[in-house]
C-alpha cells in the first residue's frame, strides 16, 4: 500500500518543485520507506514507498525504462507473477527475483495498454510516456487500490488520494451533492464520482489514457456472462473452491515481516487462518499469529470458545485485543478520521488496537476474512439450479428438509426459491424511505440501474460494486498510517468469478449457508467451528457506545444547530430509529443511517477545522511577508 502522484502541465511549462512537494506531502503517511520523484519535460512523477513484499525491499520507484522513455509507478501486489513471466518468455534465473513493478514494466513493453487485462491482484498503476506526452492509468478489477485524477485548464493530475489533488490551487474542494446523497442512501456512488466535484475516481476494472489533451476510459475487466459451471460431482466443486481460496491466501502471505490474521470465531476468518497456517508452516516462515477481539463483559460479542478451539487445533499463537471499552465514539474527539471521505467504521478503535498489535509483533501485513459473506449471495437460486441440472431427487430432498426441519423459516426460504424458479427478480432497488424528498430526487437516473445482465444480479451487485471499493480504500488509507497493509483473500478476482459461475446449490443446501466453504474446510477446521450456525454480533458494543456511554456526544452531534444531515435524512425518521432501535438491538439500516449521520457531522467538523487552520497559516505567512518587506 504505497502511493504516487503525477503533475503534468498541459502546456509543457515546467512544474515548480516546491508546488509539487506541497501536493506530494499529502501522501507522506503512505511512504514509511521513503520517497522519490523524477522530473520530466513539463511533468513530475513521484512515489511514496511502503515495502510489503520481499521483492520490492530497497526498490526506488518510479521505475524508468531508458530505451522506450517511460516511467512507471505501481501501488499494489502482483498475484500472477509466474504466469506473466512465462508469457513474457522471461526464463533467466534472476527473473523470479524481479519486483512486481519490474515485471509490469516488461508486460507494458510487450503488450502496451492491453497489459492491464493481464494483471491479477490489487493494484493501481500509472505509466508516463514523456516522448509521446501520454499517460496510461489502470486499476484492479475490484478496486482494492484507489486512483484519482483531476483535469484543470492547465494541468492533468493523478494521485492515490483525493487530498493530494485538493492541495492544488486549481482543484476546488467543493463537495459533490450526488455522491453525498448516495452515501446517505447506502448505495454505490455513480461511476467516477467522489465526495469532491473536481476530483474523479477511476472506476474498478478500468483503464484511462490521457494524450493530446483528450481523456479516454475503457473497461479492462468485467465478469464473464456465463451459464455457469456444471461438474459431475459435488466434490469437484469443493476441490476447485478450496484450491482457489488456498491460492488466494498464499498470494497474500507473500509479505515482509511476520504473517498475521485478524481472526474472529466465524467461518470466513478461521478458514483464512487455517489455510495460512498450513502455508506458512510448509514455507518455513515465522510462526503465524492470530489477532482476536475478546470481551469480558459483553458475553454476546465474545467468541473465545471458537477462537481458542481454532488456535489449539492449528497450534497458533494468539494475540488478544480487549474490546469492552472500544465502543463507537470512545476516541472522540481524538482518533483517526479519513480526510478523503466520511466513510468510517463504527469499530475503529478495535482496528487501531489490532494494527498496533501487528506492529509490535513485527508484522506489516494483516489478513482478514472480510467480505467472505459476499460470495454466497444468490443462494436463493438453489432450487432452480438443481432442477436445471436435472437433479430432481436433490431438489425434492431440499424441499422436504426446509418443510420438516424449520417450518417457519423454511416456508419463507422456499417461497424465495420458488420465485427464482418462476423468474421473479431476487432484488430491485427500492426507495430509501429515510431520505428527504430533495435527496430522493438526486438518486433518480441511470446511476441506480444494474449495469449489465447476470444470472444472479444480487450476487454480482454484492461482489462487484463501488461501495465496497470505497470502504476498502478508506480503511486502507487509515491502516497504512499505522504501518499495516490489509489483505482480504475473499476479494480475489478468481474467487469472485468462480462464485458467480457456481450453481446456487453449492452456496446453500438444506439449511446450511456457505455450503461449499463448510465442505472445503472438512478435516481442516474443528467441527464445532465448521458447523457453527449462529454468528456472534458486535451489536452489544454498538449499543454500549451509541445508546449508553456516548449517547450525549452522539445526540450533541446530531442536534447541533448547524448540522447538515437533515438535508439528506428525514429528522422524523431518525428520531424514531435513534436511539430506540439500538436499545431494542435492532440491527440493519436503522442503526447504519444514524451512524452515517454522526460520521458526516464529525467529518464536516474536521474539514472546517482544517480549513480554518489553513486560513490562519496563510494569514500568518502573509503577515510575515509584509513585515519582511517593510523592514527592507
Amino acid at each position: 500500500m504505497s502511493a504516487f502522484l503525477l503533475w503534468l502541465r498541459r502546456d509543457r511549462a515546467p512544474v515548480s518543485p516546491d508546488a509539487f512537494l506541497k501536493l506530494f506531502s499529502a501522501l507522506r503517511h503512505r511512504g514509511p520507506d521513503g520517497r522519490r520523484a523524477v522530473w520530466r519535460s513539463g511533468a513530475i512523477l513521484g512515489h511514496q514507498h511502503f515495502w510489503t513484499v520481499p521483492e520490492e525491499v530497497g526498490e526506488r520507484q518510479p521505475h524508468t525504462d531508458p530505451e522506450l522513455g517511460f516511467d512507471l509507478v505501481w501501488d499494489g501486489r502482483l498475484d500472477n507473477r509466474a504466469e506473466l513471466l512465462r508469457a513474457l518468455d522471461s526464463s533467466e534465473p534472476e527473473a523470479a527475483r524481479l519486483s512486481d513493478v519490474a515485471i509490469v514494466a516488461r508486460a507494458y513493453r510487450r503488450w502496451g495498454d492491453s497489459c492491464l487485462e493481464r494483471l491479477l491482484g490489487p493494484f493501481a498503476m500509472l505509466v508516463l510516456d514523456s516522448r509521446r506526452r501520454r499517460v496510461l492509468c489502470g486499476r484492479d478489477a475490484l478496486g482494492d487500490r484507489p486512483l484519482f485524477f483531476s483535469l484543470t485548464p492547465r494541468d492533468f493530475l493523478v494521485a492515490s488520494e483525493e487530498q493530494a489533488l485538493l492541495a492544488h490551487p486549481g482543484v476546488s474542494s467543493a463537495l459533490d451533492e450526488v455522491a453525498i446523497t448516495h452515501f446517505f442512501a447506502v448505495e454505490p456512488p455513480p461511476d467516477g464520482t467522489t465526495f469532491f466535484s473536481d476530483v474523479r475516481a477511476l472506476p474498478p476494472g478500468c483503464g484511462l489514457a490521457f494524450e493530446g489533451d483528450h481523456l479516454r476510459q475503457w473497461r479492462t475487466w468485467q465478469p464473464a456472462a456465463s451459464d455457469g459451471l456444471e461438474y459431475r460431482r459435488d466434490t469437484e466443486y469443493v476441490e476447485h473452491f478450496r484450491e482457489l481460496l488456498d491460492r488466494s491466501v498464499r498470494c497474500r502471505l507473500r509479505s515482509t515481516g511476520r504473517p498475521m490474521v485478524l481472526m474472529s470465531g466465524g467461518l470466513d476468518s478461521t478458514s483464512v487462518a487455517a489455510l495460512a497456517a498450513r502455508r506458512s508452516s510448509s514455507c518455513g516462515r515465522d510462526a503465524l499469529a492470530t489477532i482476536s477481539w475478546i470481551f469480558e463483559e459483553l458475553e454476546e460479542a465474545d467468541e473465545r470458545e471458537f477462537i481458542d478451539s481454532v488456535n489449539q487445533h492449528l497450534a497458533l499463537s494468539s494475540i488478544p485485543i480487549r474490546g469492552d471499552d472500544a465502543w463507537p465514539l470512545s476516541q472522540w474527539p481524538r482518533g483517526l478520521v479519513d480526510p478523503n471521505t466520511p466513510v468510517n467504521g463504527a469499530f475503529r478503535c478495535l482496528l487501531e488496537r489490532s494494527y498496533a498489535a501487528v506492529r509490535e509483533a513485527g508484522g506489516r501485513t494483516l489478513l482478514t476474512g472480510e467480505f467472505g459473506d459476499r460470495l454466497y449471495y444468490g443462494h436463493t437460486h438453489w432450487l432452480r439450479d438443481f432442477l436445471s441440472q436435472g437433479r430432481i431427487g436433490s431438489a425434492f430432498a431440499g424441499v422436504i428438509h426446509e418443510l420438516c426441519h424449520s417450518p417457519v423459516g423454511g416456508i419463507r426460504r422456499l417461497r424465495s426459491a420458488l420465485g427464482r424458479v418462476l423468474g421473479r427478480p431476487a432484488w430491485k432497488p427500492g426507495e430509501p424511505d429515510w431520505l428527504t424528498p430533495w435527496a430522493l430526487r438526486s438518486l433518480a437516473g441511470p446511476a441506480r440501474q444494474q449495469r449489465r445482465e447476470a444470472r444472479r444480479p444480487e450476487q454480482l451487485r454484492m461482489l462487484v460494486n463501488a461501495l465496497d471499493a470505497q470502504a476498502v480504500s478508506s480503511e486502507a488509507s487509515l491502516s497504512v498510517r499505522e504501518g499495516v497493509d490489509l489483505r482480504r483473500p475473499y476479494r480475489d478476482r478468481r474467487l469472485v468469478e468462480y462464485a458467480l459461475a457456481l450453481p446456487a446449490h453449492q452456496l446453500y443446501r438444506r439449511g446450511w449457508s456457505k455450503w461449499i466453504l463448510r465442505e472445503a474446510m472438512a478435516g481442516i477446521l474443528p467441527e464445532r467451528v465448521r458447523l457453527r450456525k449462529r454468528p456472534s454480533s458486535l451489536m452489544p458494543l454498538a449499543v454500549r457506545g451509541l445508546a449508553e456511554r456516548e449517547l450525549e456526544t452522539a445526540t450533541a452531534l446530531l442536534t447541533s444547530p448547524d448540522a447538515e444531515w437533515p438535508r439528506y435524512v428525514r429528522p422524523a425518521w431518525l428520531s424514531e430509529a435513534f436511539p430506540g432501535n439500538l436499545h431494542r438491538r435492532i440491527d440493519g439500516i436503522s442503526s447504519v443511517i444514524p451512524w452515517r449521520c454522526i460520521c458526516w457531522e464529525i467529518w464536516r467538523r474536521r474539514r472546517l477545522e482544517a480549513s480554518s487552520l489553513q486560513k490562519h497559516t496563510s494569514l500568518c505567512e502573509s503577515d510575515l511577508t509584509l513585515r519582511g518587506r517593510q523592514s527592507a
